[in-house]
């Protein structure tokens, strides 16, 4: 029977990393329940801070950005450029665009979630098409030769005595 972890074996994990998808979730969701750009930004950090130091950390830093900036235009362009998660790039690409078009945020930020779903799901599905292939590795691997030895063995004995006999 396996050894079951202790419990400070338990609390000393590390948290799993925090999904694009859900941050993305996060902000569509403040933004739909009537908060600004700025505060869906500081729930998201909040939410990153309990998952992921390094991602809070620059979603902490592109708000105090975004809160500071008088040219936001400029501050978009300059932020784009220097963020490295996809997610804040993606996010602040669409607060840009949807302060220059003047739509609305809600619908941008819903738009948004939706792609990052539907690219979730073109990876699951990704994946799930190998898993045929892996499993005909296995069964040929494994269970193939055990087969042909069940099915061969009693042949084979047969032959044997066959043979003994002469």
């Amino acid at each position: 029977m396996p050894k079951r972890p202790s419990i400070t074996t338990l609390l000393s994990l590390e948290p799993p990393p925090l999904s694009p998808d859900i941050l993305a979730a996060i902000f569509s969701s403040a933004c739909a329940s009537g908060l600004t750009a700025e505060q869906a930004i500081g729930v998201m950090a909040e939410v990153a801070d309990i998952m992921d130091p390094q991602l809070a950390y620059e979603i902490h830093d592109t708000h105090r950005r975004l809160s500071l900036s008088t040219n936001r235009d400029k501050t978009y362009a300059r932020l784009i450029e220097t963020r490295e998660s996809d997610l804040i790039v993606r996010l602040l690409t669409m607060l840009r665009t949807a302060e220059k078009s003047g739509e609305e945020i809600i619908v941008r930020s819903r738009k948004l979630f939706e792609a990052m779903s539907q690219e979730r799901e073109n990876r699951v599905a990704q994946r799930v098409e190998t898993y045929p292939l892996i499993m005909v590795v296995v069964v040929v691997l494994f269970f193939l030769p055990a087969l042909v030895i069940l099915l061969a063995a009693p042949v084979y004995i047969s032959v044997l005595e066959i043979l003994r006999s002469f």
